[in-house]
């Protein structure tokens, strides 16, 4: 950093401007000192005009030494390093986004580990459960039925003759019709049951222990789909993300609980 220095009292400034004040106010005492500033201005102006031509002097010079070819060729490597930097970066980043795939694909397979460990100890506990592999259709089959086909009459009677007059799944009334058509769905075509209040259902055709909020879902959705505008909003609120929605939804899970709507598994077995 430059610094200015006043010759008569060797004291240093940053600026002209604040040697120039200096000097200014040292003038009213000896006047002869504010032409001797300017002088000394211009001094160091015509110093930096001559360092600043002395520095393009010597870039050319170095310039008019420099092989074009030389030139040419380090900028093209210059080029080739940064595609390959791309490159590296790119690739980088794929292992990363492959990393972060076996990750989950390891999470999902402890996950099915814990899974089948938790099945193990429910076959060892009620070996009879085993029956449920072949009596139940699986939860996903749920979506494929149609209501109004003739099998699924006693379903619609239900809800077309108890459903009160204004249906709501907030409502407890309208929830007891609700589970009352749910269990005899579930009657008509097994698909969920129950055992020493543990509910199981099949995903495919494994048996699963499973949440009773999962299949309480999948059969507001099949009513839904039957036309039911009140399951239809019950399936839309449940689809909300809104925090401020989750009370409302709990709401509606219970007033449509499946647990108390299915039959227990010694219901299943075969004689």
């Amino acid at each position: 950093m430059n610094t200015f220095v006043c010759k008569y009292c060797a004291k240093e400034f940053a600026s002209l401007h604040s040697l120039d004040c200096h000097v200014s106010r040292e003038s009213q005492k000896q006047p002869n000192l504010r032409c001797d500033a300017k002088e000394e201005r211009k001094r160091k102006k015509s110093q930096e005009a001559i360092d600043e031509k002395e520095k393009k002097k010597q870039a050319k010079t170095i310039l008019a030494k420099l092989d074009v070819t030389e030139v040419v060729d380090t900028i093209n490597e210059a080029s080739k390093t940064n595609e390959l930097l791309q490159q590296l970066t790119k690739q980088v980043g794929n292992m990363k986004a492959q990393n972060d795939e076996i990750i989950q694909q390891n999470n999902n397979l402890k996950a099915d580990i814990t899974d089948m460990k938790e099945m193990v100890t429910e076959f060892a506990r009620n070996p009879q459960l085993l029956i449920l592999v072949d009596k139940l259709y699986p939860l996903s089959s749920l979506r494929e039925l149609d209501l109004k086909t003739p099998a699924f009459k006693p379903v619609l009677e239900i809800l077309d003759k108890e459903l009160p007059k204004y249906p709501n799944l907030v409502n407890d009334e309208t929830g007891k019709v609700h589970c009352k058509a749910v269990k005899k769905l579930n009657e008509i075509q097994p698909t969920v049951v129950k055992d020493d209040e543990k509910l199981f259902y099949k995903k495919g055709d494994v048996l699963t222990r499973g949440s009773g909020e999962e299949a309480t879902k999948e059969f507001i959705d099949v009513i839904a789909n039957s036309g039911y505008e009140y399951a239809q909003k019950a399936s839309n609120d449940l689809k909300s993300r809104r925090e401020s929605d989750k009370d409302f939804q709990r709401g509606i899970l219970k007033n449509a609980a499946c647990h108390g709507s299915v039959q227990d598994v010694t219901d299943m077995y075969v004689v």
